[in-house]
């Protein structure tokens, strides 16, 4: 519109181009009237330029009035407004926003919301969102200008993770319900695009709230490179002592630049009011965008629970370069050996059970497997929760009730080995693989076999036992005699595993999931004469470590919820108290109520705001007595905000419908001034009346001088 300016010089053009031209008179007679008629010109002219500038002025105004000038710093009229500051608190508003370190950026945005407040005329509503997972609106409409400051400056960071247009949709419902001439919302954020992207945002939303302004003080941040641990593969095994442990980081880049030589340290929770000590440091690259994952390996000296935490140095956002986890650490993994004999050598001869038995437990060794062999009928008299993984050699004729036991076993989280004999019932074996619907492994037993075979073929790449795979070469080149023919059953959904396959093609080692649990079943038995495994050295390192990667996993190790989640925890000591201490980051206490289950007790933790790790322990009793350790948890960060690349302001204007959305950037730690604007209607109605006044004078002036 300020390209129309020129157009005021159009009155001046038409003027020049209809002058009037004076007649040169050489008669001294006709002077009198040559006189007359110059007179009469200049009062003609007189009145020419006069509307000439009344017409110039009408054009300028009606120009003004349309560019709809910004004159945000003067209140025309001093009219009352409507104001939302909508202050983002996620996680990533953490970081640091000056150069000293000193002000993070949530500080920095408080102070400009502060700020702003002076800039509205007295009587003006305001009202507070905090924006954050769960926007909350914190101050209601009001005009007490104290009561807007104070519960800006009570705003605190949220690690909940995830900012969103919610937020801003609540400041605009609040404001609908606001009568006022000038409305408008103000959004504090870094303009995170993670937070603010428009994808699955349906456009032109929110119609009913047309005259309602949005503007966003976009905070840059200093930089946008930052890393972040997002995430720690779950521990299946248990943790025993004086086992080295693996725990399995990952790490992932959100920069645009690789991160070199990236150190990472962990270790185990340090007591009260102590330094952490870093037990085990790693470093590694990572690529621009990049997710890496990271081999971590800790070695416990005391049973029970403990906390272990790792961090990454300090970036962007230090409050996601840390993560903690409960373990807890067992003296020893109890393992079931059934047989149809007691594992014991009887009149020289040795069976499957007894090289099974020693394999787990070698005579004169630190062990951390504590080994019960029970035959057939007893083991359901005592059952199998108590073990953590069962081996099986000659399957003897079970009923369906031994079956359903050793099957839900499995199925909530068991581990099960199976090494079929010579001696073992088929009928039993094919109805415990799965004759029925209840399958513990989806093979098909063909029948059994006296075929010499040899195993050709060994990948446990996608086993569980992968780490061990180089070991486990070693199996190559075992001799059967006497074992099953085995054949993946077609048709089911389940992923079946062939570890190891003879030279005939038949499978010899074959493991798959059921339930939470896993079954490895094995073509033959462990014992002499059908087989030279119990002889190679490898089988004392393979059934030991099938004990420890197949063991069922131990409550609340390594669980962990987001902040402000709840975690729910279970606890089978029936002298568990009535209520539970809680821990958390800070040293903060509380007490929380446990009730009981049907087969244990229950804990539900609701307060986890902040990350780190809570430890839950009784409360110490009237006698002075000490306080017990029951457990623990972390609530950890899961990097929701750790990509600090910012939105398109582009796409961003498209959400709402009428509501014309601004982005105003603030690039250092100096308050902006001028975010609350006028109501630029009054200005633009006000040149328009001018306008149309200049109008009826202009014409006022051109009759009365005709």
């Amino acid at each position: 519109m300020l390209m129309l300016i020129p157009l005021a010089a159009l009155p001046v053009i038409i003027h020049m181009i209809h002058r009037q031209k004076y007649k040169i008179t050489d008669f001294s007679t006709l002077l009198f009237f040559d006189r007359s008629h110059k007179y009469n010109v200049f009062r003609r002219l007189l009145r020419h330029k006069v509307l000439m500038g009344m017409r110039i002025l009408i054009l300028l105004l009606l120009v003004l009035a349309f560019t709809r000038l910004n004159c945000s710093n003067v209140r025309v009229g001093d009219r009352l407004q409507a104001v939302a500051m909508v202050v983002d608190c996620s996680v990533s508003t953490t970081q640091m926003f000056d150069d000293d370190g000193q002000e993070s950026m949530l500080d920095f945005a408080k102070r400009q919301a502060r700020a702003s407040l002076s800039e509205l005329s007295p009587g003006s509503m305001v009202c507070v969102v905090r924006n954050t997972r769960t926007p909350e609106l914190v101050l209601a409409p009001t005009a007490d200008r104290d009561a807007a400051d104070q519960a800006i400056a009570a705003l605190a960071p949220d690690f909940t993770e995830g900012s969103s247009w919610e937020a801003v949709d609540l400041a605009l419902d609040t404001l609908g319900s606001v009568r006022s001439p000038a409305r408008q919302v103000l959004v504090f954020t870094d303009l995170q695009r993670s937070a603010w992207a428009t994808n699955g945002i349906a456009e032109g939303r929110s119609a009913s709230h047309a005259g309602i302004a949005v503007k966003f003080v976009a905070l840059r941040p200093r930089s946008r490179e930052n890393c972040a641990i997002v995430g720690m593969e779950a521990q299946q095994a248990p943790v025993t002592l004086g086992r080295p442990a693996r725990f399995a980081l990952m790490v992932r880049n959100f920069g645009s630049k690789a991160a070199k030589n990236l150190r990472i340290e962990g270790g185990l929770g340090a007591v009260e009011g102590a330094e952490r000590v870093a037990a085990v440091q790693t470093v590694v690259d990572i690529p621009p965008r990049g997710t890496v994952l990271v081999n971590c390996f800790l070695t416990f000296s005391i049973p029970g629970p403990h906390e272990i935490w790792f961090r990454l140095p300090d970036d962007a956002i230090p409050a996601d370069n840390q993560w903690s986890a409960a373990v807890s650490v067992a003296d020893t993994v109890p393992v079931l050996c059934l047989g149809n004999e007691d594992g014991s050598k009887t009149n020289n001869a040795v069976g499957d059970l007894f090289y099974l038995a020693n394999a787990l437990v070698p005579s004169g060794k630190a062990n951390n497997l504590s080994v019960t062999v029970l035959r057939f009928d007893e083991f359901a008299k005592s059952g199998l929760y108590g073990y953590n993984c069962v081996f099986m050699t000659l399957v003897k004729s079970l009923g369906n009730d031994e079956l359903n036991l050793i099957r839900q076993y499995v199925r909530g989280g068991g581990g099960l080995v199976v090494f079929p004999g010579a001696d073992t019932d088929e009928a039993t074996l094919k109805r415990l693989l799965g004759e029925d619907g209840e399958a513990l492994l989806p093979v098909q037993v063909e029948g059994h076999t006296l075929e010499a075979a040899r195993v050709a073929e060994v990948d446990f790449s996608r086993s569980v036992l992968a780490d061990m795979a180089p070991v486990l070469q070693e199996l190559r080149g075992i001799f059967y005699t006497s074992r099953y023919k085995l054949r993946p059953r077609s048709g089911d959904a389940r992923q079946v595993e062939t570890l190891a396959v003879f030279d005939d093609g038949a499978p010899a080692i074959i493991e798959a999931r059921h339930g939470l649990g896993r079954c490895i079943l094995f073509a033959g038995g462990c014992g002499q004469p059908g087989t030279d495994l119990p002889l190679r050295a490898v089988f004392p390192a393979l059934v030991r470590e099938l004990a420890y990667k197949l063991a069922t996993p131990v409550r609340n190790t390594t669980s962990f919820v987001r902040p402000g989640e709840m975690f729910v925890g279970s606890f089978e000591e029936a002298e568990i108290p009535a209520q539970v201490l809680v821990t958390g980051p800070g040293n903060q206490r509380r007490a929380v109520a446990v009730k009981p289950g049907r087969n244990d007790y229950g804990v539900a933790v609701t307060e986890t705001a902040a990350p780190g790790y809570y430890r839950l322990q009784t409360e110490r009793g009237d006698d002075g007595g000490h306080e017990t350790a029951l457990g623990g948890f972390a609530a950890n960060l899961t990097g929701a905000d750790a990509d600090l690349e910012p939105a398109s302001p582009e796409q961003m204007g498209t959400v709402y419908k009428g509501a014309p959305l601004s982005v105003a950037s603030v690039e250092n730690s100096a308050l902006r001034t001028g975010l609350i604007a006028t109501d630029k209607r009054d200005l633009m109605r006000m040149l328009l009346l001018l306008a149309l006044a200049l109008v009826a004078v202009e014409n006022i002036v051109s009759w009365v001088t005709k």
